[in-house]
């Protein structure tokens, strides 16, 4: 490459010396990666001929760190020193966005982006998962700045029919998993196993000029598929949030089934803009925090005035979300709320013709609402692979009363299904935390709705959390106060000796209780706790088809931190 800078008065004060344009085209990280076999016949290697010139024959060998060496029939990727040389070349197979930048590179592509050119948004960015290296030194005082992209490649899925395409991790141990580990594949009903496609054959570079000018140059072919982005790009996001401030009435539902703009018949939605964006989830956090960087609404939402509540419950109403059971009774205020979706789930049964039975969740949050509390009662989706809410509350309290509000709603529709004896109690099973208020509210619920009298039937359809037990046995083994120095291992050993079930010759629940009170006399008031009968039917009684925790609910509350 010939060098026209003295022409260039903005790059004659920042000439490299020779030594530093040598090893710019001798960069150690960009050897080409074309390993076809009728590329290298031999594996003869190239030298850099200045360091091949300042060694003799007769020169005793150095303890320096030898130089990387090239190798016959690759290529890489030097300073673009001649920057009037450079021009756009937007090679085949090559994705472009709406700028014309190139988010999914391939071949020999090049890009150059000029000093007063229109800010690119996605420039430095591409939609492939990728490594980089380089990327500029401490208070940008370089006059170049160069960064690497390394392409990870796609994974897939052994089943053919599977259209699986997942984005590989960016750790390297984690990429290695693939080879080692057998990950079944994420896709609802697949058996296949999931196998990591490399990228070998590519190489991506980013050179920038302080003045303003850059070039990004690709090499190679991508021998894969691209995989599918769970997140929009940066130009793909600017799009969506001018929608949203254009429209802040419009709601994440709106924007996922989208409407007809004036005098047209096409729907434009979300996903239009972008696939990651068909998501409702998603959509809701895109639009909240989008909304948020424009100042179009607040961080944190400012209480209603007017009748806003009011319409907005008729708005939640027009979407589908039914207010099935409400009451401003100071005993139990309370709120519930349902879409058909969530019923049709709850009842619903497999090919088969059974009802479901993998048990329900029940557990509170406190922090979504700034007033009162967010109760919701989850199922697993065979399909979807996840535990869905299919029933939620807000209630104004915790008390044994609001808690019963809920489970009568929920056991209401169990009534109302027709069930069988035997799918009413396999339904109706439940894992709820170890609140007496909970509980109760529980067995209060379903002695009403099903005309029960025996207080242990009911008691028997609910399971204590173990994850709870074992964050209580962690709490009170912390007490120097009640556990002595040095017994707090064996403390911990012998009360989760309390989750196992007797074994024929072994000591009985009750007998390990005892040893424990003998072992930590001050722990009998928090042992008497555990050893009361209904929370010991709860702990160590329930149904083996239960869950044990309520982990999967506690989880699901994040998507709601989200969305709201």
């Amino acid at each position: 490459m010939s060098s026209n800078n003295s022409s260039d008065d903005a790059f004659e004060d920042h000439r490299q010396s020779d030594e530093e344009l040598q090893q710019a085209w001798y960069d150690d990280d960009e050897i080409d990666f074309y390993n076809k076999e009728d590329d290298i016949k031999e594996e003869e290697q190239t030298v850099d001929p200045k360091v091949q010139s300042q060694q003799s024959p007769t020169s005793p060998p150095t303890k320096s760190k030898p130089k990387k060496v090239g190798v016959k029939g690759k290529k890489t990727f030097g300073l673009p020193l001649d920057r009037a040389s450079f021009e756009t070349f937007i090679d085949d197979d090559t994705t472009v966005d709406d700028q014309g930048y190139p988010i999914l590179p391939n071949r020999n592509t090049v890009y150059v982006r000029q000093p007063g050119q229109p800010k690119l948004t996605n420039w430095g960015t591409f939609a492939f998962t990728y490594t980089t290296s380089g990327g500029g030194t401490k208070n940008n005082t370089a006059t170049w700045r160069t960064v690497r992209f390394k392409c990870l490649g796609v994974i897939v899925c052994s089943n053919p029919d599977c259209d699986y395409l997942g984005l590989p991790p960016t750790a390297k141990d984690k990429r290695l998993e693939y080879q080692s580990e057998t990950k079944k594949c994420e896709a609802a009903r697949c058996d296949g196993d999931l196998r990591h496609i490399q990228c070998a054959n590519t190489l991506c570079r980013m050179d920038e000029h302080r003045s303003g000018w850059g070039i990004i140059r690709h090499s190679g072919v991508h021998l894969h598929r691209w995989p599918r982005r769970g997140k929009p790009d940066k130009l793909s996001l600017a799009k969506f949030g001018q929608k949203c401030v254009e429209n802040p009435d419009l709601g994440p539902l709106q924007h996922k089934v989208g409407r007809a703009p004036a005098g047209q018949k096409d729907i434009v939605t979300a996903a239009n803009i972008h696939p990651a964006l068909s998501h409702l989830h998603r959509i809701g956090y895109y639009r909240r925090k989008l909304l948020s960087d424009a100042g179009v609404i607040p961080e944190k939402s400012a209480p209603g005035a007017g009748d806003s509540f009011l319409l907005d419950i008729i708005h939640w109403a027009e979407q589908g979300l039914r207010m099935i059971s409400c009451s401003f009774l100071l005993k139990d205020i309370h709120m519930t709320f349902q879409t058909q979706w969530m019923a049709n789930q709850l009842l619903s049964r497999d090919e088969h013709g059974e009802i479901y039975s993998g048990g329900l969740l029940s557990d509170v949050t406190y922090k979504f609402f700034a007033n009162g509390y967010l109760l919701s009662t989850s199922m697993y989706h065979d399909d979807l692979r996840r535990w869905i809410p299919i029933q939620p509350t807000w209630l104004n309290g915790l008390s044994e009363e609001h808690y019963a509000s809920h489970f009568t709603t929920l056991m209401k529709q169990m009534r109302e299904a027709q069930l069988t004896d035997e799918e009413r109690d396999t339904l109706v099973r439940q894992v709820v935390d170890f609140s007496v208020a909970q509980k109760n509210g529980f067995i209060m619920a379903y002695m009403d709705v099903f005309q029960e009298n025996d207080r242990s039937v009911a008691l028997d359809k609910i399971k204590g959390c173990h994850e709870h037990f074992q964050a209580q046995v962690t709490r009170v083994k912390r007490n120097r106060a009640i556990i002595p120095a040095g017994n707090e291992e064996t403390f911990e050993q012998d009360a989760s000796d309390l989750l196992k079930e007797t074994k024929p010759g072994g000591l009985t629940f009750d007998q390990k209780i005892a040893k424990l009170r003998k072992a930590f006399p001050k722990a009998k008031k928090w042992l008497e706790w555990w050893q009361a009968a209904d929370i010991k039917a709860m702990l160590f009684k329930g149904t083996k088809y239960l869950p044990a925790t309520t982990n999967a609910q506690e989880a699901m509350h994040r998507v709601y931190y989200m969305i709201s």
